[in-house]
């Protein structure tokens, strides 16, 4: 009670406020400080005082264990993808001899469906004797090619250059996101952004008669209940941008009847007549600017397609006009007035302003059932009118500033994960009992983010993910071999203190000491090799035993990856299904308490408890178990959304590291002090791509990327 004289700047100044810090956070009643947390857990676990649970917060809880589970689930479709390809290509080869013409017109098709298919296969693990000897030369210098990741290059066998298809740029193999780190999950990346870069061009006939012989019989999934394979993230996604595998006319007559006409060609051309013209929704592939009454190019098939999500097409279409790009266009699509407000005429068109009053008829405009759409519905919730009993400040425009930078932070979060699927776009002192803290009062945002934790729940619990997997285990053995690996090659060449600086000497250290048991199947040979592992503990006992421990490792990896060794849940706590069913759980009651909080009503003691375990509630969901006081330096996010082959440049969007964040709340007459976690967004055109490693170790050089200047009021010291 004010009776009890509490006084905020008195906490204030043991946080490390200034005089002119707490006048500013008086005038706006929230400020973003100068500290820096490794994750966004770390104010709410064990805090000196109250506590604010930021949008930030849950969102980015959201997006670690969505992460996760998306990473899952292209760890389990890497080895679906390389027997899916086999066998269609198997099927390709099947189809092309029994067809009823000479084999010479043919030919040039199922070499081009070789060539096509080959270094995506080769990648992910085929053997070269696969192939056609004539074509195994051109595969194995693709595969260097997609390895070196560097310069743009027109393969021999997809020349000459058109208009809208000049070259590959290589570069886009580099891996990124959650990829890089794991063999099998960069090589996965190449393969499948290889599949989404070659073309099969409708007007030529060795690459519409590849397309026709791919497509002709294709192989069935019996691991997803969607419609096929190849475009099972619709689901997550929404409509692939671009024809693909399925969009085929059934080019070869069924049970193959005499309905044939007299060549290769005539029966290629005469299934040529179903397509229009038509570009495709976002450009990305090199091409020369549309010309004034040239005739518009057939879109050409691709074997992969990626998802053109709503921004990518405004951004696209403002690319076509010369227009700038930046990320507070994607706040105002989704109900920003006060970004569209802080847009410049060179960042506007009539596009975007269709978008944002709503009157957008085109399909890719309009909400469909998947995940995305749900994701922006809670993005829109951010910008929702506040309600009555909100405190005053939540209705101010630097909460509008505030709130915009949630969504692009989370924004960046989101297009993280879906890195490879998503198309980019070219061209406490005071003696009287305080609440334990308080929930950022927008009723609107947690109604859609629980609705989103409850859709993203049902989506991947039907790709079949919370089904324990000898895919995933075999992976997680052959990364813990390679760890090993690197131990001992750093330990032969670097100062013994310096290596035991190293990541990896911390991480063989853990899984020595806590995880070896883990995956690991019953018997005598097993708990003898582990044996001899613990005892060597470290130093050059541990050398010597970790290269035949990594051969056991792969070993044992394969075992399971071929289902000789039953997947048992040992730790089901850990599980994917368990976490999504705390988080719903703990979602769901942070609504309930959000409408008791708005009403100034107090929390009983169970509700207390909940507020202030929230940081280990957090740390568990994002996958600490057990070690909430030892978080990771891996948090920002690098994400490139457009590139420009023109200028050499790219349009890339990030995070930092959490900052900490004040907020003054008003209490039964008093203003209480809180403390969370916010995340800065940040947008630059640059030169080079970068991993988020290499964008994290960027932050802290003299020339590191600036805050975007609308956001730097937000911040004390800019």
């Amino acid at each position: 009670m004010p009776e009890d004289s509490y006084n905020w700047r008195t906490v204030a100044e043991t946080y490390g406020l200034t005089h002119q810090d707490q006048i500013l956070l008086e005038r706006q009643k929230f400020i973003i400080g100068t500290h820096e947390f490794l994750q966004s857990f770390e104010p709410y676990d064990r805090p000196q005082g109250p506590v604010f649970i930021t949008s930030d917060a849950l969102l980015n809880v959201y997006h670690v264990l969505f992460e996760d589970s998306f990473r899952e689930l292209e760890i389990r479709r890497a080895g679906q993808l390389k027997t899916y390809l086999e066998t269609m290509l198997r099927s390709a080869k099947a189809v092309a001899v029994k067809l009823p013409f000479p084999s010479a017109e043919y030919q040039p098709a199922w070499i081009q469906a070789q060539l096509a298919v080959g270094p995506a296969m080769r990648l992910l693990g085929t053997s070269i004797e696969f192939f056609d000897e004539p074509v195994r030369s051109d595969i194995e210098a693709e595969v260097v090619r997609i390895h070196e990741a560097k310069g743009f290059v027109l393969p021999r066998w997809l020349g000459p250059a058109t208009a809208d298809f000049l070259a590959i740029d290589y570069g886009r193999f580099q891996p990124l996101g959650f990829y890089v780190g794991s063999r099998l999950l960069e090589d996965y990346f190449r393969a499948v952004r290889w599949l989404q870069q070659v073309p099969f061009r409708i007007e030529r006939d060795s690459e519409f008669g590849a397309i026709a012989l791919l497509g002709a019989d294709l192989p069935t999934s019996k691991s997803y209940p969607y419609e096929s394979y190849l475009k099972s993230y619709a689901s997550l996604l929404g409509q692939p941008d671009g024809r693909f595998l399925q969009d085929r006319t059934h080019v070869f007559p069924d049970d193959f009847k005499p309905v044939y006409e007299t060549s290769f060609h005539a029966q290629l051309a005469k299934a040529k007549k179903w397509y229009e013209p038509s570009l495709p929704k976002v450009q990305d592939n090199l091409r020369l600017p549309e010309q004034n009454g040239a005739p518009e190019a057939l879109e050409p098939f691709h074997l992969l397609v990626s998802y053109a999500l709503p921004e990518s097409i405004v951004f696209q279409k403002l690319q076509n006009g010369g227009k700038e790009i930046t990320g507070l266009q994607f706040a105002a699509m989704n109900g920003s007035t006060w970004a569209y407000a802080k847009l410049s005429d060179a960042q506007k068109d009539k596009v975007l302003d269709k978008v944002v009053r709503d009157e957008e008829e085109e399909d890719w405009a309009r909400g469909d059932d998947s995940l995305y759409s749900k994701y922006r519905d809670v993005i829109a919730s951010l910008f929702a009118e506040p309600d009555p009993d909100a405190p005053a400040f939540i209705a101010t425009d630097p909460w509008a500033a505030k709130s915009t930078q949630t969504a692009l932070a989370s924004w960046v979060q989101m297009r993280h994960t879906f890195t490879l699927q998503a198309k980019i776009s070219l061209s406490a002192l005071c003696a009287f009992p305080r609440p334990p803290g308080f929930i950022e009062p927008n009723p609107v945002f947690l109604r859609a983010y629980v609705k989103l934790i409850q859709a993203t729940k049902a989506k991947l619990d039907g790709f079949r993910l919370f089904e324990v997997s000898g895919a995933s285990v075999a992976n997680i053995l052959r990364e813990q071999a390679d760890l090993c690996d690197e131990y001992v090659l750093l330990s032969k060449s670097m100062a013994k203190r310096k290596f035991r600086e190293t990541v990896v000497f911390q991480q063989v250290e853990r899984l020595v000491q806590t995880d070896i048991f883990e995956n690991m199947p019953e018997g005598e040979e097993v708990i003898e090799m582990l044996r001899t592992v613990i005892d060597a503990s470290s130093g050059d006992k541990l050398v010597e035993a970790l290269p035949k421990y990594s051969q056991f490792l792969r070993g044992i990896a394969e075992k399971y990856a071929q289902g000789k060794i039953e997947v048992v849940d040992s730790r089901s706590y850990r599980s994917l299904k368990a976490r999504w069913t705390a988080m719903e759980s703990l979602a769901t009651r942070m609504e309930t308490l959000l409408q008791k909080q708005l009403r100034k009503q107090d929390w009983d003691k169970e509700e207390v408890k909940f507020i202030k375990d929230f940081g280990g509630q957090m740390a568990y969901l994002m996958g600490y178990f057990g070690n909430v006081h030892s978080p990771q330096d891996d948090a920002p996010r690098w994400v490139e959304i457009a590139d420009f082959p023109n200028r050499g440049t790219l349009f890339a969007v990030a995070t930092g590291r959490p900052r900490v964040f004040y907020v003054l709340y008003p209490w039964k007459g008093l203003e209480v002090l809180c403390t969370g976690s916010v995340f800065p967004y940040f947008e630059y055109e640059g030169k080079t791509r970068l991993t988020d490693t290499e964008w994290t170790q960027s932050l802290k050089k003299p020339d590191a990327v600036e805050l975007s200047r609308w956001a730097r009021s937000l911040y004390l010291g800019q």
